[in-house]
């Protein structure tokens, strides 16, 4: 054995099998960087280790057999019998194996570098999807190309290293008037995907491409041309390789795509139907909610058992009594806890059914340990979706936990910078919290995101009002009545009169309010509350009673009815806040005031007294 060895040494087999081994080496990393740049076929990759591993059994034999010399390679018997062939030194080959070594380590610590930064700066690596540009002929699959990009969203969402822009965000995306590194740079991502749909005789051809967008670098891109029916494998190589191309090294990757693929079913016909589903949701109209729960009930009609389908249809029955005013809560909030509850059935980890099973508990039933339960859980399943969290917050802000609230619209907001309600909301929690100053730059913002948005000035004002600076509440409604509305401005009025004390003006406003609810409906809340800031104690408590009996999600918000003893004068309000659900919900806010997480003293408005 030890001959054998000396042998080897001496025709120098070991020397050329390093030297093979680190060239090889550098040819498949080369091959990888090469294939991520120009998007080489599948099979390159498989095909290049095969050669290069016959070539390694090829390069042994050869050493063994040949001998390098001045004259080229000789056999080892012509060497012998030929003294003028020299053979070269060692020494060269060992040159050569070194550089090679060398060569590889370096490339290996190089890219390592990036690896350690995935690892362990994972807050820093970020993604917007982008909508996929709808190329079919007709132009006429948006629902489409928008849950094609949906879909890869709320996969990527998962993902606890990577934070994924928020849709509301990304819808926001105008590529004419700004640049892809701006939008990224808006939104706070260093990565954006796009990518492009064309349909056509049950073909699809999808091109996806992960950018870099500090630079415009391509990082990863591929074109994808198969049957209608392998979306959903073309979705699971897209997701790949975003993972990829940001060099994600994913604890437990290998669980991850298989489970979106079990959640999204495998009938393309079912789950057509669920996209436009989905597609119709995002859009929040009546008649666009109606046309959601069409389609999302002929996807179960196919795939009865498919969890996300019915969290989807529970998320249109849980959010219709506010875009229509066809059904009401109490109408739909069975419905929508019913398909909430098959679909954590169906799969525990669905986060959307349990964000709906607490916001129905929350508003429907007035049941606040459930909607806290549930809420919890579907922010531990999915601590990355937007529309989770900010859910958790309204929670925490509806029982007065405002240190909690804070923190949950805080990272909603982070997660949707470019959200007009998710920047709202959390200055809402700054108003109860005393930060004026702070609620009336996040109305502002709000304002700057979407000026169409009523509630923004309504709370612009209201912040004014309850700071003490009426004058510039006065100002911004006399300048903003349009975008105020005629509901919303007379809210303001009336705010404004009380505080003065002066209480004809909102009992003139209640009683047009009153007028306006018999004939077209609204919220009875917002009439008990009007009332009440004019001191009419019948009317209120009449009208909060209307508002208890129909599940008026107003009756808790904090901003109308916070505490019943905040009306001290009006005792029968007080006995008409004093009811199951709502009473639970008041100790619950005491306790936070107690403890100091919930409202300060300066943020309680002048309700009158008397």
């Amino acid at each position: 054995m030890a001959n054998l060895l000396a042998e080897f040494k001496r025709r120098n087999v070991i020397r050329a099998a390093l030297a093979y081994l680190a060239a090889a080496w550098l040819i498949a990393q080369a091959v990888g960087v090469v294939g991520d740049l120009i998007t080489l076929p599948a099979w390159v990759g498989p095909a290049v280790l095969i050669v290069l591993a016959v070539g390694f059994v090829v390069v042994v034999i050869l050493a063994w057999m040949y001998e390098l010399t001045g004259h080229g390679f000789k056999t080892e018997a012509e060497v012998r019998a030929d003294p003028s062939l020299v053979r070269v030194p060692a020494r060269y080959l060992e040159y050569l194996t070194i550089g090679l070594l060398t060569t590889a380590l370096g490339y290996f610590i190089w890219e390592s570098r990036f690896d350690s930064e995935a690892g362990t700066a994972g807050e820093t690596i970020s993604v917007a999807v982008l909508p996929f540009a709808d190329l079919s002929p007709g132009s006429d699959q948006a629902w489409f190309s928008n849950g094609m990009a949906d879909e890869l969203m709320n996969a990527l969402i998962r993902i606890s290293e990577l934070r994924v822009a928020g849709r509301r965000s990304v819808l926001s995306f105008d590529p004419a008037s700004q640049s892809l590194a701006e939008f990224a740079r808006s939104v706070g991502v260093s990565h954006v995907l796009e990518g492009t749909i064309r349909t056509a005789n049950n073909r699809v051809r999808v091109s996806a491409q992960l950018v870099r967008a500090a630079d415009g670098f391509n990082v990863w891109s591929q074109v994808f041309d198969e049957d209608l029916t392998d979306i959903f494998a073309i979705q699971d190589r897209i997701s790949e390789g975003v993972m990829s191309g940001l060099r994600l090294h994913i604890r437990g990757s290998d669980q991850f795509l298989p489970a979106a693929v079990s959640e999204r079913g495998t009938d393309f016909a079912s789950y057509e139907a669920y996209l436009q589903g989905r597609y119709y949701l995002s859009r929040r109209t009546g008649p666009d909610l109606e046309k959601s729960i069409d389609y999302f009930e002929e996807s179960l009609r196919i795939e009865p058992d498919r969890s996300k389908t019915h969290s989807g249809i529970a998320s249109v029955y849980a959010f219709m009594p506010y875009y229509s005013q066809v059904r009401s809560l109490e109408e739909v909030g069975a419905l929508a806890k019913s398909h909430a509850t098959t679909a954590v059935r169906l799969d525990p980890g669905n986060a959307e059914a349990h964000s709906i099973l607490g916001l129905i508990h929350m508003t429907a039933y007035r049941d606040w340990a459930k909607a806290e339960s549930a809420l919890a859980l579907a922010y531990q399943y999915a601590p990355g979706d937007a529309d989770i969290v900010n859910v958790y917050g309204d929670y925490f802000y509806a029982v007065g936990d405002y240190a909690s609230a804070e923190e949950m619209e805080g990272t909603a907001a982070g997660l949707e910078p470019l959200s007009a309600i998710h920047q709202l909301e959390l200055g809402l929690v700054y108003a109860f919290r005393g930060q004026y100053g702070k609620a009336i730059q996040q109305a502002e913002l709000a304002i700057k995101l979407n000026g169409d948005l009523q509630n923004a000035w309504w709370q612009l004002c209201r912040s004014y009002i309850y700071s003490g600076d009426l004058h510039s509440a006065r100002r911004v409604l006399h300048g903003n009545e349009a975008e105020l509305g005629a509901r919303y401005a007379a809210r303001v009025r009336a705010l404004l009169a009380a505080k003065e004390g002066d209480l004809e003006v909102p009992q003139s406003i209640a009683a047009d309010e009153e007028r306006a609810f018999l004939e077209t409906g609204g919220s009875p809340a917002i009439v008990a509350f009007l009332f009440a800031l004019a001191g009419d104690d019948v009317n209120a408590a009449a009208y909060v009673e209307r508002a208890f009996d129909s599940n008026d999600a107003i009756l808790i918000s904090p901003m109308y009815f916070f505490l019943p003893e905040d009306w001290l004068s009006l005792g029968k309000l007080q006995e008409a806040l004093n009811k199951p659900g709502l009473r639970e919900l008041y100790d619950l806010r005491r306790r936070h005031v107690a403890a100091g997480t919930g409202r300060v003293l300066d943020s309680v408005p002048a309700y009158p007294t008397g």
